[in-house]
């Protein structure tokens, strides 16, 4: 992966590490809590956690579906139900197996309001379609609970001097989280009673009312120092307490480093699945991976294919040569045998009219040949297939198009655009084959027929 930078951010605090990175291998390059770092990054590499304590949290449950599109917008809307929401909300989801059956499907579902993201004061304009991850730093937690204790579940507490983050998970799913801004009117020593209060209300929530048992409790950041909370967290759970040592895979990073900035490294490990980012940004990082993975063995075979045809060239040039040579013989040896040249001339004649023909009859059924016409139809349905074939005397079209849209007027708007350019295509016919519309889902499904006779 090499060299990126995690950031940390929250209206009143920022942290920031450079690294590189190989799969667990981490090697500090350097810190920072300068917030003037953000306009200098370029995006890619970039992972952003963000703190935001007004998360919403809930279980939905949707019927089984195998578009993604799909079930995102029907997890959105139940999600909207459910808690009245009124704006569009951006949303990571995890499915609960326990709880799902062939007839319905249950989702865990965690979901921030879109303009979140879209805040420039929030995110700034560089880092918006290209950083690896936007996830919330309270889940950051989760990758380094993992990182550390794969197979257990682990009731993870983090503070600082500005906040206080609990997350309860185990591997990579998040079972529970809770965050909150500690208010400036919780001084110095108020501050134990002030961690202990809110941390006993999470344990209790979690392990009497929710059945949850952890195995573990981790303390990081400076709860770790707070000799009278710890020793009242001590008193009150029944698990063991730890505080989490630097991994093995770490290098250049002191403790006192690895606990002030334990979310910046923890999300260096986190699930892809908490990332927020849209899904247009999604399928775009998507794409640039893809492309990172490609080219690099397009570069290998076109290298190995240069080499090949350089070798290849030779022996071409030999064939070319020798060809040339009988090619030559053989007008010769035709021209002695036909003496008239008016015959000779009437034969080559007949022999060019035939092949012009010939050429013409084959440009004219190539259904190719019509390709450049259908191309902006083509680019603008998208469709899932299309074949062009040729009939006795034309040459024919056939697409299937299924799409979802975000609502019913959207998708009757590309209907209908999709029969005006159809229509709009000169010297060609159209016909609906075939044409579905799932209300519910808002997705259609649409064959259409173009025809051009020859």
């Amino acid at each position: 992966m090499g060299r990126v930078v995690s950031v940390c951010l929250s209206p009143t605090d920022f942290k920031a590490v450079t690294v590189i990175k190989k799969g667990s291998k981490l090697k500090l390059v350097e810190t920072t809590r300068e917030r003037d770092i953000l306009g200098e990054l370029k995006g890619e590499g970039t992972y952003l956690a963000l703190f935001y304590p007004n998360l919403n949290v809930e279980t939905v449950e949707i019927p089984p579906v195998k578009d993604e599109d799909t079930r995102e917008i029907l997890i959105k809307k139940k999600l909207a139900d459910i808690l009245g929401l009124q704006t569009d909300h951006l949303v990571v989801y995890r499915e609960l197996p326990e709880e799902s059956t062939e007839t319905k499907k249950v989702f865990r579902v965690f979901a921030i309001p879109s303009d979140v993201y879209h805040d420039p004061e929030t995110l700034p304009e560089n880092l918006k379609d290209e950083q690896e991850i936007f996830t919330l730093e309270q889940f950051s937690l989760c990758g380094l609970s993992k990182l550390l204790y794969p197979d257990k579940t682990v009731f993870h507490i983090y503070s600082d001097e500005s906040k206080l983050m609990v997350t309860v998970s185990k591997g990579d799913e998040i079972i529970y989280t809770r965050s909150i801004n500690i208010p400036s009117y919780v001084f110095e020593e108020d501050l134990d009673n002030f961690l202990y209060e809110n941390v006993n209300m999470t344990y209790i929530f979690v392990a009497q009312r929710s059945g949850i048992r952890p195995d573990m409790i981790l303390l990081s950041g400076f709860a770790k120092d707070r000799s009278s909370f710890v020793e009242s967290l001590c008193n009150l759970v029944q698990e063991n307490v730890a505080v989490p040592l630097v991994p093995e895979d770490f290098s250049g990073v002191s403790t006192e480093i690895f606990h002030e900035f334990t979310p910046c490294f923890g999300t260096l490990f986190l699930s892809e699945v908490y990332d927020f980012s849209p899904r247009s940004v999604k399928e775009k990082r998507k794409a640039r991976r893809i492309l990172e993975k490609v080219i690099p063995l397009l570069v290998l075979a076109f290298l190995l294919l240069g080499s090949f045809l350089g070798w290849q060239a030779k022996e071409i040039l030999d064939k070319k040569k020798h060809l040339e040579t009988l090619s030559l013989r053989l007008q010769r040896e035709a021209f002695a045998l036909v003496k008239d040249d008016l015959l000779s001339d009437q034969h080559r004649l007949k022999f060019y009219t035939d092949y012009l023909r010939a050429l013409s009859e084959s440009r004219k059924k190539n259904p190719f040949i019509f390709a450049k016409e259908l191309v902006p139809l083509i680019e603008f349905a998208m469709p899932v297939r299309y074949s062009f074939r040729l009939g006795k005397d034309s040459v024919v079209l056939e697409l299937d198009v299924k799409r979802t849209f975000p609502d019913l007027v959207t998708l009757n708007m590309f209907r209908s655009k999709l029969t005006e350019r159809a229509k709009g295509l000169k010297g060609f016919s159209y016909k609906v084959v075939s044409e579905n519309v799932d209300y519910k889902s808002n997705s259609l499904s649409i064959s259409l027929r173009l025809e051009k006779r020859l």
